[in-house]
């Protein structure tokens, strides 16, 4: 473990650079660089995080969190559940352009016999919904009549880590060695000492894997796919 202070030290002493040389504001963007292709190779588990969102009566659109990457479930959330498991209810997702011509639950009702569904049921409470995301934003259709919970479980952007705070996250606690060499790979192109950087990448390519790996076996001990709710 190590904070991002410990790096900035770490990449000067092991380039054999003064602060002139490697401020430490660059050697920051070296770690957080790492810590940037990391991300992009695989969602670790520590960029996963549930939210819930507030869909107001007749409000379709919200916001998505400002570190949102992608989701990976949407629920409908019943907040008057005490039982967890029975709470959430799966919402599924549709490709925007196919929802023109969109069909609101209680119009789809038997003429005949409309009570089948229960007496005022609608989509805000019969679980009716799908769902998609465009332009930063979570789309809920049809529009619900009444104020809908949901609980959107997506991967996040970690905040980038700032000098002489004594930050840490996530990757600075279990994976150190992989982001001090993917930052040494920046750190030593920075310095246009070719042939150390492509040393230190192969070194990082071979330490992500084996942090892929390691994140991947809870995961892999348990369920093939896990799932919640109803």
């Amino acid at each position: 473990m190590a904070t991002i202070d410990a790096l900035v030290t770490d990449l000067q002493n092991w380039t054999s650079a003064s602060s002139t040389v490697l401020p430490a504001t660059t050697c920051v963007e070296f770690v957080n660089t790492a810590i940037r292709r990391l991300q992009r190779r695989r969602a670790y588990q520590a960029e996963h995080l549930s939210v819930d969102l507030t869909f107001g009566a007749t409000v379709g659109v919200v916001p998505l969190p400002l570190d949102y990457v992608a989701e990976t479930g949407v629920w409908q959330k019943d907040t008057a559940q005490t039982d967890p498991a029975m709470a959430l209810r799966s919402i599924t997702r549709t490709l925007r352009p196919t929802w023109v011509q969109g069909t609101d639950p209680d119009n789809t009702r038997d003429t005949i016999y409309p009570n089948v569904a229960s007496p005022g049921a609608s989509a805000s409470t019969t679980g009716s919904f799908l769902y998609y995301t465009w332009a930063g934003t979570l789309t809920i259709v049809p529009t619900p009549n009444a104020t809908l919970t949901v609980q959107l479980d997506y991967v996040r952007k970690l905040p980038e880590l700032i000098a002489a705070t004594a930050e840490e996250n996530t990757f600075l606690r279990l994976y150190t060695d992989v982001v001090r060499d993917g930052a040494l790979v920046e750190a030593y192109r920075y310095l246009h000492q070719w042939d150390v950087a492509l040393a230190y990448e192969q070194v990082f390519a071979m330490k992500v894997q084996e942090a892929i790996l390691a994140d991947t076996a809870p995961t892999a001990a348990g369920a093939t796919k896990p799932s919640k709710g109803r």
